[in-house]
């Protein structure tokens, strides 16, 4: 999974690289593909690398607890109906698309059982725990002995009822959007870097050749490179999302979630004062 990550951040940055130097309309668009092909993939990689750093499979007394990423699951053991490895069901559960091993994560219909949820790091050798709303799929590194040390805690039982926890990456942006600040200054965010994006679109016209001068440099691109500024803009406010929404997670980190978005908002602000300088 990492060395995925940094063939497509390898990949993205040749290609940028590459497309800042293109002179001619067919290289520039070529290379500003390849960079959009390498550069999209980036958060899902990152945030799938994060989910198989942070995964765990743990057992308390009275509940199971799965935690993948943001994804966390805590079920009573009262709740479970069943534990059985893959291979007891007697054929192969359909894989949620998209799946590589490290990141077998998605939600598919099997067979007599309904939803299953896969939190796994593999493909195969899969255990599947059954509730009463769903199952779910995971992959400890030892299943023999997950599934003995289960047996032994449910045998014991526990006199103090559980409560069941279920935490989804959904429930982070409808508490973002239920805090005023937040919502405004993403909303700020997005009009900013949007509207930087148009502006310059209908400024500057990549089929002409004109120059603009870079200052005192003595160097010069044409349009068609200053259209790279949107896109760098771009990633620079994709990365300050999500890495403002990790933040936001937590009341104590979320003053840093702010000052992310505000960097966001002031980059956009900088792009635009540069190039309204140079058009």
């Amino acid at each position: 999974m990492g060395a995925l990550l940094l063939v497509f951040l390898a990949g993205a940055v040749w290609t940028f690289n590459r497309a800042t130097g293109a002179q001619v309309e067919p290289g520039f668009g070529l290379n500003l593909l390849l960079f959009a092909a390498f550069s999209l993939p980036l958060p899902v990689i990152g945030y799938r690398l994060y989910g198989l750093l942070r995964s765990s499979y743990s057992l308390h007394s009275g509940s199971v607890r799965l935690v993948w990423g943001l994804r966390v699951e805590e079920i009573p053991l009262d709740e479970i109906t069943w534990v059985r490895t893959e291979r007891e069901l007697g054929y192969r559960l359909p894989l949620p698309l998209f799946s590589w091993p490290g990141a077998v994560l998605g939600v598919r219909l099997a067979p007599r059982k309904g939803r299953v949820e896969f939190m796994a790091s593999r493909r195969r050798g899969l255990i599947l725990i059954e509730t009463n709303r769903r199952a779910f799929a995971i992959s400890p590194e030892d299943p023999g002995a997950f599934l003995h040390a289960l047996q032994r805690i449910s045998e014991v039982g526990t006199l103090d009822p559980v409560r069941g926890e279920s935490v989804r990456p959904a429930a982070l942006v409808e508490s973002l959007w239920e805090s005023r600040l937040a919502r405004s200054l993403a909303a700020a965010t997005l009009i900013a870097a949007a509207g930087f994006t148009l502006w310059l679109v209908f400024a500057v016209d990549p089929q002409t050749d004109r120059a603009y001068p870079l200052g005192e440099t003595g160097r010069v691109v044409n349009g068609s490179q200053l259209l790279l500024l949107p896109v760098l803009n771009g990633l620079f406010f994709l990365m300050d999302v999500l890495l403002g929404l990790f933040f936001f997670r937590r009341e104590e980190t979320r003053p840093l979630a702010y000052l992310l978005w505000l960097c966001s908002l002031a980059v956009s602000v900088f792009f635009f004062a540069a190039v309204w300088m140079l058009v």
